[in-house]
This record gives structure tokens, C-alpha cells and sequence, in this order.
């Protein structure tokens, strides 16, 4: 096994400008040096390919520059997207994010992913998708550093919120629809219940008839769900894309056209979903 070269110290930096290592040090926090010590210092840092300790340096200074993020089924549409915009967002502010992937519906898994952020020298900790398990779980006064939660979490009475969702079933009812079926999500994850009482609010407002099912946010389960199709119904409105994609795969099997026979909306703007 190649050994690898040991990483260079302010020391070794200090060495070879011929400086003291409390003058290199100033000169990494921003401070004014002298010029010709500044110049120096410049090319050992590049001779010797200096880079900071990232974590040493926060512990110094009492600070972290690591964000941690609690995500459960982060590897889907809308959750991943919100990590990957958030990860950009973070580093380009000089964060990293240190992410714990766990089963949102497993209480030892949750409390065990939790118990790790708690442990951790964190600057924050961001909450994707939650369930009512992980809400319970996040102690938020306890962590003592901000803590971003999904926002329909914290306050489900902003509009913009649902706004999403509201427009599409406002689609399908400008379209003539009065008949549906509902595949809403795990009411245990208070995102699920939050568009559920979207839909049934607009619904009701219209005197529509509506038969609601619900799924588990998965493909198959969107297609179990559209098996009870009432024999009325004309649209589908589904939580998520996933349902979505499932349901039309049972409507498919049944021989009925979409949207011709049966329109369909989905949510989460997935990209393997029809526009």
C-alpha cells in the first residue's frame, strides 16, 4: 500500500518562509502582515500545497462550517431535489453537509439518526421530509443551533405552502371534472395531510364527489389504488408523481385512455412523469 504524504502544517508553512507560526496563522485569519512576509508565506502555502483543517480550525473557533441533514427517502424525486439545491446553496456559503439517511417510519432507526446529529459539531441541521415520528423525535430547543424543518411542517396556513397542488386540482375541476379518485399519502407524514386537506377543501367548495384511498407514496401503491376507480369517477388526483405513474399503469391494464377516459395529476414535478 502507497503511503500517503503528510499533510503540511502552519509549522512546516512557517519553516520554510521563515516566519514564526503566529505570523502565518494571522495571515490565514485575514490579518495584515508584513508584505514581505505575506509573500513568503504565499509561496510556502504553494510549494507545499497547504490546505486548512477544516474541522480543527471550527473547534478552535467554537464553530462548524458542517450542516447536518436528517432525510428520509432522500433517494426520491422531491426530497432529492431539495438536497441537491440545498447542497449547492451550502457550499457556495463555505458549508458541507453531512447527511444521515434513515427509515422516517422506523422509531429506533430515527431516534438513532437523531442521536448521531446531537453528537455531532454542527452549525444547523436542515429536516427533509419528516414524518410524525421524526417531528417527535427532533428535540429542537435541546440542539441549541438552528434547524431548518420542511415549512408546511411548521405552519400549514400560508398558501403558498399547497399552492402547487391547488392549482392542479383547480385544473381538472375548470376542465369540467365533478368525479374523482384521491390516492393520498401516509397520513403519518403531516406533508400528506397537509395536501389532503387541500384537495378535500376544493373539492367540497365545488360539490364534487370524490372516493379517497390512500398510498404510501410508492408506484405499486398508486397502482392499487387506482384499481378502485369508482365506476363514476373521471380524474385521479394523486399526492406525488410516483402514485401518479402507478395509477396510470392500472388504468393502462384496464383499457382506458388517459387523459381521453380518465385525466390524471400528480405532484412533486418528477421527471419521468408525462407533461
Amino acid at each position: 500500500m502507497t503511503q500517503q504524504p503528510a499533510r503540511a502544517t502552519i509549522y512546516d508553512v512557517a519553516l520554510r518562509a521563515g516566519v514564526s507560526h503566529q505570523t502565518v496563522a494571522r495571515m490565514l485569519r485575514g490579518e495584515t502582515v508584513r508584505p514581505a512576509n505575506h509573500e513568503r508565506i504565499t509561496e510556502a502555502l504553494r510549494v507545499l500545497n497547504y490546505r486548512p483543517n477544516e474541522e480543527a480550525r471550527a473547534l478552535a473557533r467554537s464553530r462548524s462550517n458542517r450542516i447536518g441533514v436528517l432525510g428520509g427517502h432522500i433517494s426520491d424525486g422531491a426530497p432529492a431535489k431539495i438536497l441537491a439545491g440545498a447542497n449547492r446553496a451550502l457550499r457556495e456559503a463555505g458549508f458541507v453537509l453531512d447527511t444521515i439517511a434513515f427509515d422516517p417510519d422506523d422509531l429506533v432507526d430515527t431516534e438513532q439518526a437523531v442521536q448521531a446529529i446531537e453528537r455531532s459539531h454542527l452549525a444547523g441541521v436542515l429536516v427533509i421530509a419528516p414524518t410524525d415520528i421524526v417531528v417527535g423525535a427532533l428535540d429542537l430547543t435541546r440542539l441549541g443551533i438552528p434547524v431548518a424543518v420542511e415549512a408546511d411542517i411548521i405552519d400549514n396556513r400560508r398558501p403558498d405552502f399547497n399552492a402547487s397542488i391547488a392549482l392542479a386540482v383547480e385544473h381538472l375541476l375548470g376542465l369540467g371534472h365533478r368525479s374523482f379518485l384521491h390516492i393520498a399519502g401516509p397520513q403519518n407524514w403531516p406533508s400528506a395531510r397537509h395536501r389532503r386537506q387541500v384537495v378535500d377543501d376544493l373539492l367540497a367548495r365545488h360539490g364534487a364527489r370524490q372516493t379517497t384511498v390512500f398510498g404510501d407514496w410508492t408506484a405499486e401503491s398508486g397502482a392499487r389504488g387506482a384499481g378502485r376507480l369508482p365506476a363514476h369517477a373521471t380524474a385521479v388526483i394523486s399526492a406525488n408523481d410516483l402514485m401518479a405513474l402507478g395509477a396510470m399503469s392500472t388504468l393502462f391494464a384496464a383499457g382506458l385512455d388517459v387523459p381521453g377516459d380518465v385525466s390524471i395529476t400528480g405532484f412533486d414535478g418528477d421527471p419521468d412523469t408525462p407533461r
